[in-house]
């Protein structure tokens, strides 16, 4: 038996589409498995935080947190909002989870809010803000997350 070679024809390792088309078909089908990924896993996450123990969802704060309040960085400042804070809780008329400040050592502008209560406020939002007023509105906003 000899052996003889095939021709070789143009077709060989051609995908039957374009390579674009090909492209834009696997693009479009994972953006839309990773946006069904992303919604179900936030439904998910609606339902965890619903039954989660506090006790557990304080630790999760806890161990969150425990890189910045390692550093009490202005110390009397940061006992002041916890005050104004727990004024805050004490006006509202309803009863709402306990809260703690933090300060943050940050130009940037922001406050925001960990789970069990873990606020955290940063000293460029400190220093920028005019009033008591002002700090009580963002203390106030970030209750309101914390409560949802």
């Amino acid at each position: 038996m000899e052996f003889v070679p095939k021709e070789i024809t143009e077709e060989v390792n051609v995908t039957p589409i374009h390579p674009f088309k090909y492209f834009a078909k696997v693009g479009v089908m994972i953006l839309f498995w990773l946006t069904v990924f992303y919604f179900v896993s936030a439904l998910l996450a609606d339902q965890i935080a619903k039954v989660l123990d506090p006790k557990i969802e304080a630790s999760i704060g806890q161990s969150l947190i425990a890189p910045f309040a390692a550093f009490d960085i202005r110390p009397q400042q940061e006992q002041q909002l916890q005050e104004l804070l727990n004024d805050l809780q004490a006006q509202a008329e309803i009863r709402l989870p306990e809260a703690e400040i933090h300060l943050v050592e940050s130009k940037d502008i922001n406050a925001g809010v960990l789970p069990g209560g873990q606020m955290i406020m940063t000293t460029g939002l400190l220093d920028k803000a005019e009033s008591e007023n002002e700090l009580a509105f963002v203390l106030a906003h970030e209750l309101g997350h914390h409560q949802l």
